[in-house]
């Protein structure tokens, strides 16, 4: 009698949707685009492309960040909204209190029956994940659902500014190195993407590396795992491959003991699903799997549709506390790309 094979494993053995760039990719019917009013250059580029590619548009909805920066280009995208004669609203998502924050986005898209795409491009990495989680839990899955990115043409630091920055710092001396962002103001744990540990079992933490090295040292901290994967990000570019290095050296990973390490392109959520998909494999029945989506946007992708189907990992993301001047973050716009999410529900329904 041949054994029926478990979601993990279906999802595993299934072929997943590529990215396509936005020009090679036909989308019929009204659209419904949600965004976010980031203060990066690119996070008003999907919906500028899709207004001169005379996209049918029924509706914008606009994420705005609370506490509010005034650098975030909120007022800039209603502005291109009511240029365009385009029906508008904004819903607030407050980062001290971000529970249930993909379903009420989601919930703002229901009755909609064409296209929903989700520009992820000004997007938090948690709320990647929360909206991912909303979306695949709606009565029509991700049917019609798109994740829209943008990638930015530049993305500081500089390779210079962060060899200088470590010339002299050896891991363990109390000078402290940053760039972008600082601190932690929490570690969140939702409750709609929480689980529960049996008694007694070990914790793995599954951990994506940032230039904001106090985001692991205050996970370890707070969750005390017993073992730690750590999955680095390799970005499509030669010119910022550099980063994996300058950031594994940043935070310690070296030095660190009961590890494993994974290397997985920072674009296509794919091999982040797979890689996921596999330590789930090794280690889900014995340990209490915590995954932390701190790399990058289309990584958090793949660990919204990896929770999607598995309710026993559990998401804690480490709420940054400080960032620096919006001026130092990405510049300029490049490609973007459009993810059709529909294959997952009409291959592996709920």
């Amino acid at each position: 009698m041949s054994r029926v094979a478990r979601i993990d494993e279906k999802l595993r053995n299934m072929t997943k949707p590529e990215l396509h760039p936005v020009d090679e990719f036909y989308l019929d019917g009204d659209l419904v685009i949600v965004t976010c009013a980031g203060f990066e250059d690119r996070s008003v580029a999907l919906l500028n492309w899709a207004i001169s590619s005379n996209k049918r548009i029924s509706n914008v909805i606009l994420v705005e960040y609370k506490p509010i920066l005034p650098e975030n280009r909120l007022e800039e995208l209603i502005r291109i909204c009511e240029t365009s004669n385009i029906q508008y609203q904004v819903i607030q998502h407050d980062r001290e209190n971000q529970s249930c924050g993909g379903e009420e986005i989601i919930k703002a898209t229901a009755g909609h029956l064409g296209p929903v795409i989700i520009d992820i491009s000004g997007m938090s990495r948690l709320l990647i994940v929360q909206i991912v989680v909303a979306l695949g839990r709606r009565k029509t899955g991700f049917r019609n659902a798109f994740i829209g990115y943008t990638e930015a043409a530049i993305y500081p630091p500089s390779i210079y500014e962060v060899s200088e920055a470590l010339r002299n710092v050896t891991y363990g001396d109390d000078n402290d190195v940053y760039f972008l962002s600082s601190g932690v103001h929490d570690v969140s744990i939702v409750p709609e993407l929480s689980s529960v540990a049996l008694q007694g079992q070990p914790i793995r933490l599954i951990l994506f590396p940032s230039f904001n090295p106090d985001q692991f040292s205050v996970l370890r901290s707070v969750i005390q795992p017993s073992y730690v994967s750590i999955i680095h990000g390799e970005p499509p570019s030669d010119d910022n491959k550099w980063r994996q290095e300058a950031i594994s050296s940043l935070n310690g990973i070296a030095h660190l003991l009961h590890k494993e390490e994974y290397t997985i392109s920072t674009l296509h959520h794919s091999a982040t699903v797979d890689t996921l998909l596999n330590i789930y494999k090794k280690y889900g029945d014995l340990q209490k799997l915590i995954i932390a989506p701190t790399g990058s946007k289309m990584q958090s992708v793949g660990v919204g549709i990896v929770r999607t189907y598995l309710e026993d990992l559990q998401i804690a993301y480490p709420t940054t506390r400080l960032f620096s001047n919006p001026s130092d973050y990405t510049h300029g716009v490049n490609k973007s790309f459009i993810l059709p999410l529909a294959d997952y529900t009409d291959k592996l329904p709920l």
